[in-house]
């Protein structure tokens, strides 16, 4: 059986990703397995959530931060 490789890449790009939310001090205050399941629990968009983690949005301003968890 051939495997597709553009498609196991295509899954593992968009596989649920484990997030953690940290204090600043860099203490884990809690951990998800996927960004929705952050979103769902925490009140927190899952879009912001996803912008948190890569960057694009700034958490300066928080006394947390998002961050992937590998």
């Amino acid at each position: 059986m051939k495997i597709c490789t553009k498609a196991l890449e295509h899954n593992k790009k968009y596989a649920p990703k484990k997030v953690g939310l940290f204090t600043k001090n860099g203490e884990i205050i809690a951990s998800y397995p996927s960004m929705r399941e952050a979103a769902r629990q925490t009140g927190v968009n899952s879009g912001n959530i996803s912008e948190y983690c890569s960057g694009k949005r700034s958490q300066e301003n928080n006394d947390y931060y998002w961050k992937i968890i590998e």
